[in-house]
């Protein structure tokens, strides 16, 4: 595959009325030196390629980190949260895919995945193709919880505490350029990019998806907005397992289920010693879905790990 051909695909407009503002909700909140580093919880990067998805790809950035930060380690999909949003050929706008994910909610990448010859538009019907979703019925959905706008810097780096942002920009021929990106003479394309740092100068450091990955725009470089998503739903939690390792060196598994938590005590010393070598007190995994559930376990219930 190729990125001779770069779509971007941001549709700007300014944000709709009765739309939340930042700066309104959060009055008080404005930071000012360096903002928070989001750059650890990064998910690695999947390029877009030749299809002008960069705003669903933004926002499943941002989603995925913030919950990376609260240990659920989950890759989304791009292709459903761009295909139910609407995206066009021309592209999409920053609220109106978070609008949809917060109502509607997304699988996970495994479930609605993209192929190569979708992101590089290499058969006569790749396009049609991506649209032509696959069923997930029976697929646990993430929604996105709620985005607001956020106005100037100080705000930015307050909000930075809470989640990456998502922020379009207008980019031209300078935009891959190296060492920190100033502002275009012109501009050609509109794109949405993941924001997850500001330091003490005022510099902007990006993940991109398409191009140069890691990018830093100049203090005076021009946003067209700027999205920040501080809550992560509860039902993001839900079903996940994590393996405990207590200080006494005693394990547990600590299933959610719903809005429940159920313990369950493992005594069988190889598992336990399997888990304590790997050298992480925390663990999480995927638990068994509500629906595939074989009965009630009570909180407490010690069983073998065979």
């Amino acid at each position: 595959m190729n990125e001779d051909i770069q779509p971007y695909g941001l549709l700007v407009r300014d944000p709709l009325p009765g739309q939340a503002v930042y700066n309104r909700i959060f009055a008080g909140g404005i930071g000012s030196g360096e903002s928070f580093n989001w750059k650890p919880f990064l998910p690695p990067r999947e390029r877009q390629y030749r299809i002008p998805f960069c705003v669903a790809f933004s926002r499943t950035n941002c989603a995925e980190a913030k919950g990376r930060k609260e240990g659920i380690d989950i890759n989304l999909s791009d292709r459903e949260l761009g295909v139910i949003s609407g995206t066009t050929q021309q592209g999409n706008y920053m609220d109106t895919v978070s609008e949809f994910f917060r109502q509607k909610g997304i699988t996970l990448e495994k479930d609605v995945p993209f192929t190569d010859a979708m992101l590089n538009l290499s058969t006569p019907n790749a396009w049609a193709d991506i649209f032509n979703l696959p069923d997930t019925t029976e697929k646990k959905r993430y929604k996105g919880g709620n985005f607001s706008w956020v106005y100037g810097l100080g705000a930015m780096i307050d909000a930075l505490n809470y989640s990456p942002l998502q922020i379009a920009v207008g980019i031209g021929s300078n935009w891959e350029s190296n060492g920190p990106i100033g502002a275009p003479a012109k501009i050609t394309a509109y794109h949405a990019v993941t924001l997850y740092h500001i330091d003490s100068q005022g510099n902007k450091y990006i993940q991109d998806s398409i191009g140069k990955e890691w990018k830093i725009l100049k203090p005076d470089y021009p946003l067209t907005g700027t999205l920040s998503f501080r809550d992560l739903p509860e039902d993001w939690k839900d079903n996940m397992a994590r393996v405990i390792r207590e200080p006494n060196g005693t394990i547990r598994i600590e299933l959610g289920i719903g809005d429940k938590k159920v313990n369950i005590g493992i005594n069988e010393a190889n598992f336990a010693n399997k888990i304590a070598q790997s050298g992480e007190p925390i663990i999480d995994v995927p638990a068994p879905s509500p629906s595939k559930q074989i009965g009630v376990i009570e909180p407490g219930l010690v069983i073998d790990s065979e």
